[in-house]
């Protein structure tokens, strides 16, 4: 340890390999890793190739194809995740971790701070305890616990990186969501947007993902990844709104979003889950554009069909933004010396042209709604 408390530095490895360089965080690491000094080569390998990117295919759940990968490796950084199966990702762990620790390079693992949902009030760090509370949290929580166990019986060089609300350009799950859903329609936020939102723009993740790589430091740490400090559900989603000139928040008590909650989830029919499972079948089957214009024209259906009714958040999503939980940073800021430079002022800025850009059209075709209505309005 250095005399200031962080870790000692070592070089980047000329060839690194990313997997899942076709996705939000993998692409974005992969781009900046090319950039940095020492780095010769960077695999960009996905599920599907990608000319454009420069992603080429990588059966992850294949020893065979993934150890021929990993010649002449130096490190890995594996983000890839199937969200339509959720076993493969499991199994794609094991021979991942088994390869990594044979050829005996770095795994630099994406995780999530969902493992520790749902969350309490007041701070968390890595020593709070994982749960399992749906599907995709259990399945990074068995991921962790695989990969940790590695570490102690192969000696896997192992990493556990766990961001929280990573938002950004091509974010899909905090950037497009939200954008979509104010597009279409009203968002309610419980207790009256209070709750805290602990955003991270993923040019922070990929930071901690470099200072990762470099860090001398024990196999198998845990390290939350987390913006400068957190800021209210409400100035998030604010400033998504404030992109598109919309006004459609609704920020409700605890009481009435709690109720509303149970409500809503009465309503789910067997036949609605059945409907989902059929979708989560047929979408996964697509690239991941596709799957972006399908889950667009999915948000304009369900706008056009209960365009007056306002839908309040439930189960994991209520409790996610009703908790005033204050996620710590501070072992990643002692052993990666890790510093956010993004706030959400500036992360927001950065994230603005994207926006316009992918919604130019939505947005137009709202601002020309919104310009009848003053006009009939005014003249009545």
């Amino acid at each position: 340890m250095t005399a200031s408390g962080s870790s000692q530095s070592r070089p980047l490895p000329p060839s690194i390999l990313v997997t899942g360089a076709g996705g939000f965080i993998g692409g974005r690491v992969a781009q900046l890793l090319a950039q940095q000094s020492g780095v010769v080569e960077v695999r960009k390998t996905g599920r599907r190739p990608d000319p454009k990117r420069q992603v080429t295919c990588l059966r992850l759940d294949n020893e065979a194809d993934v150890q021929k990968a990993l010649a002449g490796c130096g490190v890995v950084v594996h983000c890839a995740f199937n969200m339509y199966d959720m076993a493969s990702n499991v199994k794609i762990a094991d021979v991942l971790g088994r390869a990594c620790a044979k050829a005996g390079i770095r795994l630099v693992h994406i995780s999530t701070a969902a493992v520790y949902e749902p969350l309490p009030d007041g701070n968390l760090d890595e020593l709070f305890p994982m749960h399992r509370t749906d599907s995709y949290s259990a399945t990074k929580a068995a991921i962790e616990d695989l990969l940790s166990g590695y570490a102690t019986t192969r000696g896997l060089d192992l990493v556990i990186l766990q961001p929280t609300i990573v938002y950004g350009p091509a974010g899909r799950a905090w950037t497009d969501s939200p954008v979509g859903e104010l597009l279409f329609g009203p968002v309610v936020l419980p207790n009256e947007g209070k709750g805290l939102c602990n955003a991270v723009f993923v040019d922070d993740v990929c930071q901690a993902v470099i200072n990762a790589i470099k860090a001398d430091i024990p196999s198998g740490e845990r390290l939350l990844i987390s913006g400068p400090s957190s800021v209210e559900w409400r100035e998030f989603f604010q400033s998504y709104a404030n992109m598109l000139g919309r006004c459609n928040l609704v920020l409700q008590p605890m009481s009435l979003a709690e109720a509303d909650g149970h409500d809503e989830g009465q309503r789910i029919s067997k036949r609605d889950r059945f409907a989902g499972k059929i979708k989560a079948m047929i979408v996964g089957r697509l690239s991941a554009s596709t799957r972006g214009r399908l889950n667009m024209v999915f948000r304009r259906v369900r706008s056009a069909i209960g365009k007056n009714r306002i839908a309040s958040p439930k189960g994991a999503t209520l409790a996610l933004y009703s908790a005033r939980c204050d996620i710590r940073i501070d072992k990643a800021r002692n052993l990666l010396d890790y510093l956010p430079a993004f706030d959400l002022q500036r992360g927001m800025a950065m994230t603005e042209g994207y926006v316009k850009r992918k919604y130019f059209k939505q947005i137009a075709r709202c601002g020309h709604l919104a310009g009848r209505v003053a006009r009939g309005n005014s003249g009545s």
